[in-house]
């Protein structure tokens, strides 16, 4: 993840094919051309072992609950208004 982002949105959609994506959005954004290197920590730089566990366990946990967002809305070949809808109607 790119250093000055502090904030990240993901969303799953699936179509009437049952093609499934999935995209994220940072903010603020990086992945500035030429910027890689000052922005982009190493895994072991600056990180204890703890907090690599952490991560670790924290991007698999995205990682699941991505995919079964993606697998139950494709299971219940729902498209993306059953998708929209369903998330504005239980967003509390």
């Amino acid at each position: 993840m790119w250093k000055g982002s502090s904030q990240i949105g993901c969303g799953a959609a699936c179509n009437a094919q049952n093609n499934c994506y999935v995209t994220c959005n940072y903010y603020p954004p990086g992945n500035y051309k030429g910027d890689f290197a000052n922005n982009v920590l190493q895994l072991n730089e600056g990180m204890s072992t703890a907090g690599k566990v952490f991560l670790a366990i924290f991007i698999i946990l995205i990682i699941l609950v991505i995919a079964f967002a993606v697998f139950h809305f494709a299971y219940k070949k729902r498209g993306f208004s059953d998708i929209k809808t369903y998330f504005v109607k239980n967003k509390n």
